[in-house]
């Protein structure tokens, strides 16, 4: 059965979303109305995606292009013409990866006058929503020029990195950190 020129309109999607989670979407997410009734037996299938290339937080365009099959499983789409279609032979589409929410627990830090001071390395925290292996890693206390030396309790928060195969990642997150205080007994 021969079909050249008919016309097909595609309507993907407008826009996939998730919260991050290290993984990328899969072409399967992409769906699509078509306008048009195809002819018996014939699909309408992605043939190319570049969906898979984002990971990361942010709104992305992806672009897809497709190929009609008929009933025997062999490609003719060039028996349509496809309308609506962006100047690159592509539809595009948009994905909106979420930053994924993590609340930080800072511990509080007591101790007894010794002379030394309290160092951003001495600061433990519980973390609730860090996906597998993601470090949270404290670098520094925000306030860089505060001296936790003398007796005094003192309310405190830090500067972090998210690690997660060598990158900083914290960008993927929405960080909730919850102040704690330094209290140095006389």
């Amino acid at each position: 059965m021969t079909v050249y020129g008919s016309k097909l309109n595609i309507v993907v999607n407008d826009t996939l979303e998730k919260i991050y989670d290290q993984t990328t979407f899969n072409i399967s997410d992409i769906t699509w109305a078509l306008q048009e009734t195809l002819p018996q037996g014939y699909t309408l299938v992605v043939k190319e995606s570049n969906i898979t290339d984002f990971v990361n937080v942010g709104l992305h365009d992806y672009k897809v292009l497709f190929d009609v099959l008929d009933d025997n499983n062999q490609v003719i789409t060039d028996q349509f013409i496809f309308e609506n279609i962006d100047n690159d032979g592509y539809y595009h589409s948009t994905l909106n990866i979420k930053q994924k929410e993590v609340v930080i627990n800072l511990n509080d830090i007591e101790k007894t006058y010794d002379g030394n001071e309290v160092l951003f390395k001495d600061v433990t925290f519980a973390q609730e929503g860090l996906l597998e292996n993601n470090e949270f890693v404290i670098t520094s206390f925000i306030d860089e020029t505060a001296t936790y030396l003398y007796a005094n309790t003192y309310e405190y928060n830090v500067l972090y990195d998210i690690i997660y195969n060598g990158a900083d990642v914290k960008d993927n997150y929405k960080v909730t950190i919850e102040n704690a205080t330094i209290t140095i007994n006389k």
